[in-house]
């Protein structure tokens, strides 16, 4: 049987990413992002529904995130779940949550959108095992990258055409 744990999602970060330094010497940034859904309810009435998400980067994407990114950036976030439980302290009670371990982060807006420096999105990531490994890759030589957009679309990418590493089923 196969499995599949697989996070994607497009929001805005509700507030600045902290970093702190696991006793391992790796390096974890955390933050949460807002991402929203539009429908129409029973009765016809346009609705939004807004899920706050926690995420988590670890080694080399976690300082780039930590770097770059601050309360109200748009951002892309791949990654996979993770279910985390703990104690609580004061009620002694036992917690839970899921959280999504990011591989992947893509900046949406501009870096000055928040009266940052100049510069466009970028799209940063790596693989990571459960424990938080993450080898940096990018699309070049540091700095910003996009992903090539197909020659023979204008620069916009055909959306209707499946990816050509997955069966068209």
């Amino acid at each position: 049987m196969a499995h599949l744990n697989e996070v994607r999602l497009i929001g805005r970060l509700t507030r600045d990413p902290e970093i702190r330094q696991i006793p391992s010497g790796q390096n974890v940034t955390n933050f949460s992002l807002a991402t929203s859904r539009k429908y129409k309810d029973s009765s016809g009435m346009l609705r939004e529904e807004t899920a706050f998400v926690d995420i988590s980067c670890w080694a080399r994407l976690a300082e780039i995130v930590y770097n770059n990114l601050r309360k109200g950036r748009q951002v892309f976030v791949g990654g996979r779940l993770r279910f985390e439980s703990w104690d609580d302290r004061d009620t002694g009670k036992k917690r839970s949550k899921l959280t999504v371990v990011a591989d992947n982060v893509q900046f949406l807006d501009p870096k000055d959108h928040q009266g940052g420096g100049s510069g466009g999105g970028g799209n940063y990531g790596g693989q990571s095992s459960y424990g938080g490994g993450n080898d940096y890759q990018s699309g070049g030589g540091g700095g910003e990258w996009s992903p090539p957009m197909p020659e023979d679309s204008g620069g916009a990418p055909d959306w209707n055409q499946p990816p050509m590493d997955e069966p068209p089923f």
